[in-house]
């Protein structure tokens, strides 16, 4: 692996575990829409993909009817659920070691843009990042590769293979390859072993401590 110059973020699964808000947000539209409520699991689900994806796939939705789920969703989640969650032990320490190795960071995820900036600035952590690249309310970007991209090229970043991705899911391996940058698949959050593997995650990782190591060559 290269000298690494940027180190890329997913959000949710990654930097902080959503669950308790993404479970509320899809019980709100699902009563919303007269919708039976899915399994807690299922729900975990949609940690990660796109919303609009999400909602097809799982509540068997049409593309118009996921539109109308997700601003009920979105209702629920702007006013309540992006708070009920939490930033996973080590995530601070690592952007502060990161930073101290004149690395910079960004966030590219599949949440709408005012959320994720919202939750971060809530959460005191939105200050060690140079981008925070987010899926666009109208869903025009709400592809994994394409949010990288946006992240890249929003910080002038033109050789996609000195920056990484770290994420939970195979969407942010998948996403980074697409787009000519290596990843880093982390096990504390939603994804398991087998999906990382499956997507081609250059390095694995248990903890953010060892995902510094991996970044660092420690």
């Amino acid at each position: 692996m290269q000298q690494i110059d940027l180190v890329i973020f997913d959000l949710d699964g990654t930097i902080t575990d959503p669950a308790e808000g993404i479970v509320n947000s899809i019980a709100r539209a699902l009563f919303a829409m007269n919708r039976p409520m899915i399994s807690e699991e299922i729900c975990r689900r949609f940690i990660g993909p796109a919303l609009m994806d999400s909602f097809t796939r799982y509540c068997n939705m049409t593309k118009e009817e996921a539109r109308q789920a997700i601003a009920y969703f979105r209702e629920y989640y702007g006013e309540h659920g992006m708070y009920e969650c939490y930033v996973f032990d080590g995530m601070e320490p690592l952007f502060r070691r990161l930073k101290d190795a004149g690395k910079r960071l960004a966030v590219a995820t599949a949440k709408a843009e005012p959320f994720a900036k919202k939750l971060l600035h809530h959460y005191g952590i939105d200050q060690y990042f140079d981008c925070i690249a987010a899926a666009s309310l109208d869903n025009a970007r709400n592809d994994k590769a394409a949010i990288i991209t946006y992240a890249l090229s929003s910080l002038g970043i033109d050789d996609p293979g000195r920056a990484i991705m770290v994420g939970d899911r195979e969407f942010d391996i998948l996403g980074a390859h697409e787009v000519g940058m290596p990843a880093i698949g982390v096990l504390y959050g939603y994804g398991t072993r087998e999906e990382l593997e499956r997507a081609g995650a250059e390095h694995i990782v248990k903890t953010p401590e060892e995902a510094g190591n991996v970044i660092l060559h420690a």
